[in-house]
């Protein structure tokens, strides 16, 4: 009789048991971190946006993409660890585990593919507010740039140049769909230098609308952008557009090509 040996041998075989899945485990953890992960993916992005301009800037939905690609991930990791667990049950444990894991992570991606909607009309609805916001301040700084030029409009070239002293920041220029050009906005050419008075409907009468041609670009409906900027689930192909009077709107791009609807000479032409 050997107790000692005996419980030596015992020892052996619960050390040689199965053990739990780490996959499993990893599973279950990622769509808990799915958030926190997303926003550190992000925020390390932010950084590089800071050192290298020309990438895109991180913003709220992509936090939402990114955790829904986390959650996804996490999906695939717990069905393939629940498979590995199932194919090797001498050698690894957590069938439990692994379940859970697929259902909280189909559970969190659930989640986010329904609050992706809600989030990209938000942001676009955003957007489409700040890109109106700019074109008034372009606006205002075009009247107020009338009242100390004998309203006379400025000259098309330096439109930009002419209008930016009048307490307009640079980022009234950039469009929020456009952010890699530090104007996203161009001048009617047609106006340039003009006089108020001699446009005989300033309230269709296009001053600044939307372009990707840069600072001080000023020209006609060939500035503008092939596709529009702004598209929203129920107002698909929008512009934002400045008259001559003052006053903004937003337009589908389909409607502007009615005619009557913006007049890009201010002057009718001689018969």
């Amino acid at each position: 009789m050997n107790p000692a040996g005996a419980g030596d041998e015992e020892t052996g075989q619960a050390r040689s048991g199965p053990h739990t899945s780490g996959l499993a485990v990893a599973a279950l953890l990622l769509p808990v971190l799915s958030l926190p992960l997303a926003i550190l993916i992000i925020w390390t992005w932010g950084r590089l946006t800071s050192a290298w301009p020309s990438l895109a800037p991180p913003d709220s939905v992509g936090v939402a993409w990114t955790a829904l690609v986390v959650s996804l991930l996490s999906l695939i990791l717990a069905i393939v660890a629940l498979a590995r667990i199932l194919r090797y049950r001498e050698r690894l444990a957590g069938t439990t585990r692994a379940i859970e894991a697929i259902i909280v992570s189909a559970l969190v991606a659930l989640v986010w593919l329904m609050l992706l909607p809600v989030m990209s009309r938000a942001q676009e609805s955003g957007r489409m507010a700040l890109c109106m916001s700019n074109v008034d301040d372009l606006m205002r700084g075009i009247e107020m740039y009338l009242e100390d030029n004998d309203q006379s409009f400025p000259q098309a070239s330096v439109w930009c140049d002419a209008i930016k002293p009048y307490h307009l920041y640079d980022e009234s220029f950039v469009c929020p769909d456009a952010r890699r050009l530090k104007c996203g906005y161009a001048f009617s050419s047609a106006l340039s230098s003009l006089q108020y008075e001699k446009v005989v409907t300033p309230e269709k009468t296009a001053a600044i609308f939307e372009s990707g041609r840069g600072w001080n670009a000023s020209g006609g409906a060939d500035l503008l952008p092939a596709v529009p900027r702004h598209w929203r689930f129920h107002d698909l192909g929008t512009d934002m557009w400045g008259f001559a009077d003052g006053h903004v709107t937003r337009l589908r791009r389909e409607e502007t090509v009615k005619p009557g609807v913006i007049q890009w000479q201010p002057q009718p032409e001689p018969k």
